[in-house]
């Protein structure tokens, strides 16, 4: 069979860190205090943040984006920056050689090429208990037992930040499933959140998340972008296992053909000003665009979306989208 076009997006973030070259006098002259000397301009740190979704077990897609971030990190290394990996959802699901082994395959694929945080999908309940039954079987079957078993041997966070338990109203919490994360690249602390679409407990095998109830995604979203910030975040990066879709990409929404009405949208106009800094969608399985705000949607492997590539700078505490340029196939 044919092998279909391998894509990938990724936008860099440009941050001006808040730390100051020093400043020094000529060698064996004395400063005079009365003479103000303007402090060093911020040094600039490139941080690369590669986001993808929706991969649905597909490590066929995996060894030509092992060459692409290995490149990316490389280049980001000569210039004192770094990259951020992530994923939005739906990694495991799909295939044959995911399946077989309830997405380990991926799970540690994903760990070799160094991805510092996932997103928890709709699809990510399909496993149900560990075994090869995809739904419990008696009553002390886990129904979610694959999907534990997968984050506790992972290397990095599973991140699930709005599903809570029916009966308690608690956040669902497992060991390495928080809602939120802190990662560092480059000397840069960037929040990370995790949400999934209100739609998660309709798109999955029901008997495995009848006791759970979804969070509106905005409300989840700018709690633990509020906290992340407290906690020292520079920057907060949101992998949101939602979407919509756009026909084209040219930063005019109404002659694009884009979704408006479609879950993203409506979480990003739902959110506070500058609440967080980019987001990482999926789920829809089609490209997304949304002039003056940062959102990235593309699904490994399939042939959708391209690579939008936007640079932020960051000025006094916020960022700001400085350019955007048209989505683009990065590989064919």
């Amino acid at each position: 069979m044919k092998a279909r076009p391998h894509l990938l997006l990724f936008a860099a973030l440009s941050i001006a860190c808040t730390g100051r070259e020093p400043l020094h006098p000529p060698e064996g002259s004395t400063p005079d205090p009365s003479v103000s000397v303007a402090p060093a301009p911020p040094k600039r740190v490139v941080l690369s943040i590669v986001g993808t979704n929706d991969l649905h077990g597909r490590v066929q897609a995996l060894p030509w984006l092992a060459g692409y971030v290995g490149n990316l990190r490389a280049v980001r290394r000569e210039g004192g920056g770094g990259v951020l990996l992530l994923d939005a959802g739906d990694m495991f699901q799909g295939t044959l050689e995911s399946n077989l082994l309830e997405g380990s395959p991926v799970r540690d694929a994903y760990g070799v090429l160094g991805y510092a945080a996932v997103a928890v999908g709709n699809h990510e309940f399909d496993y149900g208990p560990v075994g090869p039954a995809a739904t419990p079987a008696s009553p002390s079957d886990d129904p979610r037992g694959a999907l534990e078993a997968l984050a506790k041997a992972a290397p990095f966070p599973f991140l699930m930040g709005n599903l809570r338990v029916k009966a308690t109203g608690a956040r669902l919490d497992y060991p390495n499933m928080p809602a939120s994360v802190i990662v560092e690249s480059a000397g840069v602390r960037v929040g990370v959140v995790g949400v999934t679409t209100e739609k998660t407990l309709e798109t999955t095998i029901s008997s495995n998340v009848q006791d759970l109830a979804v969070e509106p995604l905005a409300a989840a979203i700018a709690r633990e972008a509020a906290s992340l910030r407290q906690k020292g975040a520079r920057a907060v990066v949101v992998l949101a296992h939602a979407g919509s879709k756009c026909k084209h990409f040219t930063n005019d929404l109404a002659k694009d053909g884009c979704d408006a009405n479609e879950e993203i949208f409506n979480v990003v106009h739902a959110l506070p000003k500058n609440a967080v800094d980019a987001i990482v969608a999926g789920h829809t399985h089609a490209g997304v665009e949304l002039p003056g705000r940062l959102i990235l949607d593309v699904e490994l492997g399939l042939g959708h979306g391209g690579a939008p590539s936007c640079w932020v700078r960051r000025r006094a505490g916020t960022l700001g989208a400085a350019a955007v340029r048209p989505c683009r196939p990065c590989a064919r």
